[in-house]
Parts: C-alpha cells; structure tokens; sequence
C-alpha cells in the first residue's frame, strides 16, 4: 500500500502532458481488462488505477485547454505583432511621403524666391549675372550687391579675401537662368534699366538724356591742353560696370546699351 501510495504522490505532482497521457492508457487499459475478466487485480489497485484514470484524465483536458489557449494567445500576438508592423510600416511610408512633400515644397519655395530676386535686380545686380554668362567665377567688391545676391541664393563664395570674393552660380540660380530666364535676359534688363531711370535724380538724368541722340558719349575734355573731364564723367562712371552701358566699357567713352536706350526714352516721354 505504502509503494502505490508513494506513485499516486508521484502521479499526482506529475505536470508532463506525455506523462499524464502515457498513465492514463495504461490504467485504461488495465481496466478494461479487468472489466473484461481477462485478468483480475487486487480491489485496492483497481481503487487505485481508477483514481490515476481520473486525476491524468484531468491533467490532459486541462493540458489540452491550456495548449488551445496558449495556442489562441500565440495567434493572438502574431496578428498584433503583424498589426503593429504594418502600423509602423505605414506610419513610415505617410512619414516618408511627407518628408518627400515637404522638400518638394522648399525647393518650390526657394526656387521661387530666387525667380523674384532676379525679376527685381538692379543695374549692378544684373551686370555681375550678365558676366557670369559669360566665365564661372567673377570677383565682386564687397558690399551691399554681394550681400545681396548671396541673400539671394543667386550666387555662393568660392573663395574669398578682404576686400572681394570670388562667387559663382548657385546650382539652383543656374538651373533658372538655363531653363528659364537666359531666353528673358533683355526683358529683365530692360525692367532692371527703367526702374534705374525712373529713380535716377534729375543732374543725372540731364546728362543720360544725351544718350537720346548719341549712341556714344566722350567725357575726356580732348580740346584741353591737360587731362581733363567734363561733369557727366563723374555721372557715368559711378554706372560704368552696370547693364546701363555696353561691356566691356574702357576708357572715357561710354556707349549706353540699346535696350538701356530705349528704356531712357519711354521713361523721358511718359515724364513730358
């Protein structure tokens, strides 16, 4: 009594779901049989096979129960699992179409603020876009114009010492200027010029207003018998490097640019 005692604590501490079913077949087994008469055991352990029948059979459904619902809880987190990531995966898609958008949007944004700043550069401004036509790199004196133009984003440094700077293109400002504005150069002189003479005070003007019937004008005094000037050298040369006058302008003659001409025209007929 004392060893089948001792296997029913055994059994009943038992917690492998094999283990369990394996005791349960015997016992069923055995009992069968002894149902059947095929053999006979002891009353005391048939008391016992019996109670082992029904405490494995217990521990099996409740092992069974407890696979079905770790089994559901697995699936359960899987599809969570699988919910969250695609939550995220989405989340990182909205995210990356928005960052795409967003800088889709500056470049819109800055492309168009350097459209503008060309569309209201002035005479000197425009000189130092017009020579950059022509070779990468100009020096420009700093001042007021670089800042500019650099504020701008229309020009970047590529080097630079105390008193000037060596700039070029930027890549956006070039981008406009070859798809854009190159073929609506002498609209934005002309735009750039009239401004000039609209703003010009009127000593000046009584000097530009010769250019209306000269293309060419000389201010060296060449009747003098020293180097000498007349007044309007002091005017013009404060323009000689602009868009006002045809370039390179050398020396004392200075001969205005045709679309500046024509800019100076329409301003002293709608003045009169």
């Amino acid at each position: 009594m004392d060893s089948l005692k001792d296997l029913m604590d055994l059994l009943g501490k038992a917690k492998n779901l094999r283990l369990n079913i394996a005791a349960f077949v015997v016992s069923s087994i055995v009992l069968f049989g002894v149902s059947k008469e095929l053999f006979s055991v002891g009353d005391a352990f048939e008391t016992v096979l019996k109670g082992l029948a029904l405490i494995t059979a217990i521990r099996i459904v409740y092992g069974v129960i407890g696979f079905i619902l770790d089994s559901i809880s697995r699936l359960q987190n899987r599809k969570a699992a699988a919910l969250a990531k695609e939550l995220l995966d989405e989340e990182a898609r909205i995210r990356r179409e928005l960052d795409i958008k967003n800088a889709a949007d500056e470049k819109l944004k800055k492309e168009n603020k350097i459209r503008h700043a060309f569309e209201n550069l002035d005479i000197f401004q425009l000189y130092y876009i017009q020579e950059l036509r022509k070779q990468n790199h100009i020096n420009i004196s700093k001042g007021a114009d670089l800042f500019s133009l650099k504020g701008s984003e229309i020009v970047r440094a590529v080097s630079t010492n105390e008193r000037m700077e060596s700039v070029a293109l930027t890549r956006e400002a070039n981008l406009i200027l070859n798809g854009e504005l190159w073929a609506r150069f002498d609209e934005l002189k002309r735009n750039s010029v009239t401004r000039f003479f609209e703003g010009v005070q009127p000593m000046a003007m009584k000097y530009f207003k010769d250019f209306l019937t000269e293309d060419k004008i000389n201010t060296r005094n060449i009747h003098a018998r020293s180097l000498s000037y007349y007044e309007n050298e002091g005017v013009f040369s404060k323009f000689s490097r602009s868009v006002v006058f045809l370039q390179p302008q050398t020396s004392s003659i200075y001969t205005i640019d045709p679309i500046a001409k024509s800019a100076l025209a329409e301003v002293i007929n709608k003045g009169n």
